[in-house]
């Protein structure tokens, strides 16, 4: 079918920074090259200014996709109901949830069964299994995994027998399997759309070594054990460029040796830079061009199922990467050879030893890194995001 209106929805689309502003964006743009008529809903708290800068974006949708679950949908169906009653949906309207969860599918399933005249078709996105946590231990817990399966599994009952409802996961190949267990249906794989890069590396110099930790500010996404690695090995041959922004999911105890650490190495070495604001997009790229090579010690309980935005566009800008093993990205890394892998449980040993591995080999590691960002740039794309969508649900 060919659809003449999409609606990008982006429950998490408030503030002008992160993938929740690049992924709409870059797809409205694409469509809107393509003649398409296209429209991004993003939330009702989105930032005013923001707002004011972008084109055909409606606020719309009353809470964030992990925001209060247990509200079973009633929220978002009544966002749903409102849209429809300003754009009145038709069966040529094609609605792609860019974030999406268990109130997601609730109030898709509440929306279709009280309009079942002119029904859209609804694609739902997900990306992760677990919900954020105020401490990532919690989803460690056999309890809290198995309870976020059963939260998942009774949401996709809700939509059981519908036939214009879709469901897609990103490109893990763990994420997707556990969504068909949950889902009981077939669920398509979409990479994460960025636009082609206008590449903004730097040529490495052996005399000024540079690496990266970029991102939220996550406790399972391992700046911790990176602050560790530097007070302990004493490392002034590097330099490094770190991000700490908006902590969590640490326990009370990390977060206090977090913030004593960062304090420490801001006194001690004068090779390391924090930064502690976010960035515009122009400042996005002129720290990515900085870094040679990233640091992604990311915990493998949360990221064996989990791809990594950072990752990708380090590796559509031809950056190695350094990846805890049993993660999608070590999956990555290991087809690819743009980077190095460590045992997450070797700590701040198995870090060291990957950096320097990095460090003695990178002309090795920068050729692999340039072969493989051929290859991203392809995937990773807003036509192949589409492409693979329709014909998903074609």
């Amino acid at each position: 079918m060919d659809y003449k209106r999409y609606f990008l929805i982006e429950p998490n689309l408030k503030k002008p920074y992160g993938h929740v502003i690049e992924f709409p964006f870059v797809l409205q743009d694409f469509l809107k090259k393509h003649n398409t008529e296209v429209y991004v809903i993003c939330n009702k708290d989105i930032d005013k200014n923001l707002l004011g800068s972008l084109e055909d974006t409606h606020p719309f949708i009353t809470q964030g996709c992990f925001d209060d679950l247990y509200d079973e949908g009633n929220t978002y169906k009544n966002d749903l109901i409102e849209l429809n009653e300003k754009f009145k949906f038709t069966d040529k309207d094609l609605l792609i949830n860019l974030t999406s969860y268990t109130n997601q599918i609730l109030g898709v399933a509440k929306y279709l069964k009280q309009n079942n005249i002119n029904q859209p078709t609804f694609c739902l996105w997900f990306h992760q299994i677990y919900p954020p946590t105020k401490a990532f231990s919690e989803t460690l817990s056999f309890a809290f995994q198995k309870q976020a399966y059963k939260n998942l599994s009774n949401a996709f009952n809700s939509i059981k027998g519908t036939n214009n409802v879709f469901i897609f996961t990103t490109s893990s190949e763990g994420l997707h399997d556990a969504y068909e267990d949950f889902s009981k249906r077939n669920v398509g794989k979409l990479p994460l759309p960025y636009s082609k890069i206008n590449k903004y590396s730097k040529p490495i110099s052996n005399k000024k070594f540079t690496l990266g930790f970029l991102g939220d500010g996550r406790y399972e996404k391992g700046l911790l054990l990176i602050l560790e690695h530097i007070s302990k090995s004493k490392d002034y041959s590097n330099s490094y460029i770190l991000e700490n922004i908006f902590p969590r999911g640490y326990s009370d105890s990390d977060l206090a040796k977090l913030d004593t650490l960062e304090s420490e190495i801001n006194i001690s070495h004068i090779n390391v830079k924090f930064i502690k604001k976010p960035f515009s997009n122009q400042e996005y790229k002129n720290v990515f061009k900085q870094i040679d090579a990233f640091l992604m010690p990311y915990h493998p309980k949360s990221y064996d199922k989990r791809v990594s935005g950072i990752f990708i566009e380090a590796t559509m800008n031809e950056k190695p990467v350094i990846a805890s093993s049993d993660t999608w990205m070590a999956e990555q890394i290991e087809k690819y050879g743009n980077g190095a892998t460590f045992d997450y449980r070797l700590g701040i040993k198995g870090l060291n030893n990957a950096i320097e591995k990095i460090t003695l080999s990178i002309n090795k590691f920068k050729e692999n890194s340039i072969i493989a960002s051929r290859q991203y740039n392809q995937i990773h794309s807003p036509d192949n995001f589409i492409k693979f969508l329709l014909k998903s649900i074609t």
